[in-house]
C-alpha cells in the first residue's frame, strides 16, 4: 500500500477570487468594522492538495475562519498519512 502521502501533499494557500469576489470581501470587512466586529468574516484560505510529481491542484477545500482552516488541514494530512492513495482519492472523489 502506497500511503497517499507519497503522491500528494496539502497545504493552506489563498483563497482564488476573481474582481467581484475581492469587492465582495472587503464590503464584508467593512461591515463586520462598522458594527464593532473584530474578526475578519471572510475565508483565511482555502486547503489544496496537489500532486508532488508536477504540482497539478487535485482538490480544493474551502477553509473557512483560520481555526477552521488549522482544523481542516490537520485533518487532510492526516488522512494523507494514513490513508492508501486508492481509499484518499474514493473518500474525496477524486478522478486520478
Amino acid at each position: 500500500m502506497t500511503p497517499a502521502g507519497e503522491v500528494y501533499a496539502a497545504r493552506a494557500e489563498p483563497v482564488r477570487r476573481g474582481r467581484l469576489g475581492r469587492w465582495g470581501a472587503a464590503v464584508a470587512r467593512l461591515a463586520s468594522a462598522s458594527i464593532g466586529g473584530t474578526d475578519d468574516p471572510t475565508s483565511a484560505g482555502d486547503v489544496v492538495v496537489r500532486r508532488r510529481g508536477d504540482g497539478s491542484e487535485v482538490l480544493r477545500v474551502p477553509g473557512g475562519p483560520a481555526e477552521e482552516l488549522a482544523w481542516t488541514l490537520q485533518s487532510v494530512r492526516e488522512q494523507l498519512e494514513h490513508l492508501s492513495v486508492a481509499d484518499f482519492s474514493d473518500r474525496w472523489g477524486l478522478d486520478d
